[in-house]
């Protein structure tokens, strides 16, 4: 049946994103379940792969050590990007679906967002070095600046560039809410990743504060429960002494748990966007009517 199409305020969004999630609790954790199950392989073998040299290692040595698990890590980092941002795609469709009444399941999910798996992966880039490019430059400037006011009192100096760093923050941090609706754009208008960009920032124009709020609940209930099954492992892990055997069970098993933390709590934050995104367009596009209308036109079944 689907859902009650209409403006909603920011308590009912947060309730009825929680409400789907909890009434279809399996379908979510189990589209998460991908990503996680990539992270989560990698992960263990280079932690077990990787001991740390003696201390008595020559430098060389340590380097050419090092340098295949470096290599390895960031390509693993990238593979889990992809494969991240090709399980948000099929979450926003799987909301979709329940959004207007349609049955899905994970299959189903991830055999819609195949085609779409391309501009995925080009609007995680684009995000990628939109925001990264504007919080290098915003850095660099404050820097620049800092220098400069260097010449003339050590003090001033000092004061500004804290000040400039954290507003730098602050202004990708911004950039990053007018993106929130970028991946449902993608998927279910099939737009290309720069026009679903430009899309989202039309969309949430007038409403950042909804989008951020919204954000920030859903981050926080991550980062909590990262921190809570995670946490104390790699707590043990360090105390126990880098490169043991101890250490290395502690950090496997944190991060098991995490992966398993991870499915639970990472649909959360695509489901509220999701729902955003139908309340963005009702709100501004009067979309409630325009599905009314096209349901008026279709043909009846006898």
């Amino acid at each position: 049946m689907p859902l009650d199409l209409r403006p909603l305020t920011l308590a009912e969004l947060l309730d009825r994103s929680f409400s789907t999630y909890k009434r279809h609790l399996w379908l979510f954790v189990g589209i998460m379940g991908v990503p996680a199950a990539v992270g989560l392989v990698p992960t263990i073998v280079l932690r077990l792969l990787n001991t740390p040299p003696p201390a008595s290692t020559p430098p060389d040595q340590v380097l050419a050590h090092m340098l295949p698990v470096l290599i390895g890590s960031m390509i693993f980092a990238l593979l889990y990007m992809l494969v991240y941002a090709i399980a948000l795609g099929a979450t926003s469709i799987a909301v979709a679906d329940l959004y207007l009444g349609r049955a899905t399941t994970i299959g189903l999910a991830y055999q819609q967002v195949r085609p779409k798996g391309g501009r995925l992966t080009m609007l995680l880039v684009w995000g990628v070095l939109r925001l990264g490019g504007a919080w290098f430059g915003l850095t660099a400037a404050a820097a620049l600046v800092s220098l400069m006011l260097g010449f003339i009192t050590r003090i001033l100096a000092a004061l500004f560039f804290p000040l400039a760093f954290l507003a730098s923050f602050v202004l990708v941090g911004l950039m990053a809410v007018r993106y929130g609706v970028a991946v449902p754009v993608v998927v279910l208008e099939d737009v290309p990743a720069r026009a679903a960009l430009s899309r989202s920032v039309e969309l949430t124009e007038g409403n950042l504060g909804r989008v951020f709020l919204l954000m920030l609940c859903a981050a926080i209930i991550a980062y909590a429960t990262a921190a809570i099954l995670q946490g104390p492992f790699l707590v043990a892990a360090v105390l126990s002494g880098p490169g043991s055997p101890v250490s290395a069970a502690l950090t496997i098993a944190g991060a098991i748990l995490g992966a398993v933390g991870g499915m639970f709590s990472g649909p959360l934050m695509i489901i509220g966007l999701a729902m955003m995104y139908y309340d963005l367009r009702i709100r501004k596009e009067a979309l409630d009517l325009q599905l009314l209308l096209e349901n008026l036109d279709a043909p009846q079944q006898s």
